[in-house]
């Protein structure tokens, strides 16, 4: 994951309660760890005493954290969040007293379970039987408490018909178990554990979430807890603090926290974008007062163009389809579909989505075109089309390779009532950001797609339709299009070239293109469609039906901050004159975008 380069403190959108008396369990107060990191490799011993000697010996200074402090009360389950590298181990490290600050003071009142690395010490030849009091003589537990207890852990740890197996023999889930059985045999006073829950099955997490919870209710046990996962953070904690490359950047109630961190955490992007998405989180002051909200998250065997086919007009005699797992045959049945004034829907191995079935009767396709790439359509999914539309003439679009199946798809919309563009575009399969970003322009102006197979090499048959038009856009940069293909193009055609660095640099520079491609009388488009980039499969139809539905597709990438502050600020600049904002692609990602851009319409329950 992408760090997040702000590193300036947010504070606290809660503030602790001053009233609360209770002891203090754990204070960590302006600790800072410096390590110390060689300036260059040195590769033996005689090298570096020879530096040393020299007083050449270099080293650079690595501040795993700057100035951290909290303070833990007694009772309190105490979250640290941040991405890798952020500096949580180390921090709960020194307050194991494993590493001693370099500088600042941690005072300790109680003893402590530190659960940092379940499995270390840990014998692999042994049998689970003896590792269980090799482990537990290490965590400082004697042989008599360990006989006393040997029942306890292996019923939670659920091993008793492998015990007298060598621990080579188990599985990682299996040697986690007895670890966590082991460490948790004792009330401490305070329990530290880093990323333990994230090991082992589902059921084993669930049981050491209970085991944990049953500390802490029971015993009154103050634990502090690692974990990337956000929604565990906040189910078990009641405070939290997030920390972003060593600095602290918020601290207080975990509920304030994790969502501040949902919305920003992680993600690289500018200051400035970062306070627009908090400002809007925090103020709700985006209006929603004449825009129409929906959002429409896309299952297993139901892609969006499945999910939009009730949306379809009922005129359409003809119906594209395509796999939803070959983004190529989609996206080229998408591109016939718009030339035709054709339906489309993508389909899955094997399944019909019901929307279809449902909808079979009002559409009513005389022909339908299935565009099909290496793995054709399975024999189960044709029957199911031929079921629901038995009226329709079948006509199948194959071909082995990208390049020879855009040529059928550019050839067959020859013969269409409405020909194509003067242009055409040019990609390799893997510019995926690429294509979406510039499919709603493709699909209005009616300019077909073709594609290469490999990179930097343009197929005889693509270069020969290429020079049949006036200019040629390249979907791609160097590596996939180098200057030496390039100049193989006819030096009649334009050649215009467009591509970014990453997702969304490229929708960007796209986007500014096809702004400078349309007429100044063109009109405002009266909606928004807002779809992410890490779906990318799920919704390549997003392109057809943003034009279908006269709204602009505005593509955002979840770990970029700008650019969902870019879709604020869109939103914002044309709140009076935008009827409707639809959000479609995966679950999580409908979640995460509705989250930060309509706090407001989601908590009044609009979406």
């Amino acid at each position: 994951m992408t760090e997040n380069a702000n590193i300036a403190p947010l504070g606290s959108l809660g503030a602790f309660d001053p009233a609360d008396e209770r002891p203090n369990m754990v204070c960590v107060e302006h600790v800072s760890m410096v390590f110390n990191m060689a300036a260059e490799q040195l590769d033996n011993l005689k090298e570096y005493a020879i530096a040393l000697m020299r007083r050449e010996l270099m080293f650079k200074e690595f501040r795993a954290l700057d100035d951290v402090s909290l303070c833990v009360k007694k009772g309190d389950v105490f979250g640290i969040m941040g991405t890798n590298g952020s500096g949580k181990s180390t921090l709960l490290k020194i307050i194991a007293g494993v590493l001693e600050p370099t500088q600042g003071t941690v005072q300790i009142n109680g003893n402590i379970a530190p659960l940092i690395e379940l499995g270390a010490g840990f014998d692999m030849e042994l049998t689970a039987r003896e590792n269980i009091y090799l482990n537990g003589a290490l965590l400082g537990y004697s042989k008599k408490f360990i006989s006393q207890h040997f029942d306890e852990i292996v019923e939670f740890a659920e091993v008793e018909q492998f015990l007298d197996i060598p621990l080579k023999n188990y599985s990682s889930g299996m040697v986690a178990r007895i670890a966590f059985a082991i460490a948790t045999v004792i009330v401490p006073d305070i329990l530290i554990v880093d990323e333990v829950l994230s090991v082992g099955d589902f059921m084993f997490q669930q049981k050491c979430e209970r085991r944990i919870q049953s500390l802490i209710k029971e015993h009154g046990v103050t634990v502090l807890l690692v974990s990337h996962n956000n929604d565990q953070i906040q189910r078990l904690c009641n405070k939290a603090i997030w920390i972003e490359k060593g600095h602290t950047r918020m601290i207080g109630p975990a509920k304030e926290v994790c969502k501040v961190y949902g919305l920003v955490g992680g993600r690289e992007g500018s200051a400035e974008s970062e306070s627009l998405i908090l400002e809007t989180y925090a103020s709700e002051s985006l209006s929603d007062d004449t825009a129409n909200f929906r959002k429409i998250p896309c299952e297993p065997h139901y892609p969006l163009s499945a999910k939009m086919i009730p949306l379809e007009k009922e005129d359409r005699d003809t119906l594209t389809i395509a796999r939803a797992e070959d983004p190529v045959a989609s996206m080229l049945a998408a591109s016939l579909a718009a030339l035709k004034d054709a339906a489309f829907l993508q389909v899955t191995k094997g399944f019909l989505p019901k929307t279809i079935k449902w909808e079979g009767e009002r559409l009513i396709p005389k022909n339908i075109i299935i565009v099909e790439g290496q793995e054709p359509i399975d024999q189960l999914t044709l029957e199911y089309v031929a079921i629901v539309f038995p009226e329709a003439s079948i006509e199948r679009l194959s071909a082995d390779s990208p390049s020879q199946l855009s040529l059928r798809v550019y050839e067959h919309g020859m013969s269409a009532m409405n020909p194509w563009a003067s242009s055409v575009a040019v990609t390799a399969p893997h510019n995926k950001a690429d294509i979406l970003s510039i499919s709603p322009y493709l699909f209005e102006s009616s300019v077909p797609l073709l594609y290469i197979d490999e990179p930097g090499v343009i197929p005889p048959g693509v270069l020969e339709a290429i020079g049949s038009f006036d200019s040629v856009i390249l979907l791609g940069g160097n590596l996939s299009f180098p200057q030496a293909c390039v100049s193989k193009i006819d030096d009649s055609v334009s050649v215009e070239r467009l591509f970014g660095n990453g997702p969304y640099d490229a929708y960007r520079k796209i986007g500014a293109w096809v702004k400078g491609k349309a007429s100044h009388g063109e009109k405002a488009k009266r909606n928004r469609l807002i779809a992410s980039f890490s779906d990318v499969n799920d919704v390549l139809a997003a392109g057809l039906i943003a034009v279908r539905q006269d709204a602009d597709l505005l593509l955002y990438d979840e770990r970029n901050m700008d650019s969902l502050a870019a879709i604020l600020k869109n939103l914002r600049e044309n709140a009076p004159t935008i009827q409707s904002v639809l959000i479609v692609g995966a679950a999580d990602s409908v979640k995460s975008a509705t989250t930060a851009l309509f706090p407001k319409a989601l908590s009044s329950g609009q979406l």
